[in-house]
């Protein structure tokens, strides 16, 4: 429960900083692609989820590997990563959370 009550404060503040800035389209594109890539790397998954391994070099891996993302979704995965927090994105399943957050009803709007 408590998992999940963060989580939602997660998701309502990326939802409004992506609204704010316009992003929303975007943020929702990269979760789904970390989402799934995260899913389907169990290399990655292991690596991101290893607690020797300091939150600096998660970060920076995090940088590297999705470069491309937007600066909204790399904040929010960065203050996971550096609050030891990233297991929260592990358990919104990318679907629910983007539902949740209304950027399929905006993508649709647009």
């Amino acid at each position: 429960m408590k998992g999940t009550r963060a989580a939602s404060r997660y998701a309502k503040a990326i939802l409004e900083t992506a609204r704010s800035k316009g992003v929303e389209v975007n943020v929702d594109k990269d979760m789904t692609l970390i989402a799934s890539t995260v899913a389907s790397n169990a290399e990655l998954r292991d690596f991101i989820q290893n607690p020797v391994i300091s939150a600096d070099k998660k970060e920076s891996a995090f940088a590297e590997i999705f470069a491309d993302v937007d600066p909204v979704t790399r904040s929010l995965f960065t203050l996971l990563l550096s609050n030891n927090r990233f297991e929260i994105s592990m358990t919104w399943r990318c679907s629910t959370i983007v539902n949740s957050m209304n950027f399929r009803e905006l993508r649709l709007l647009k």
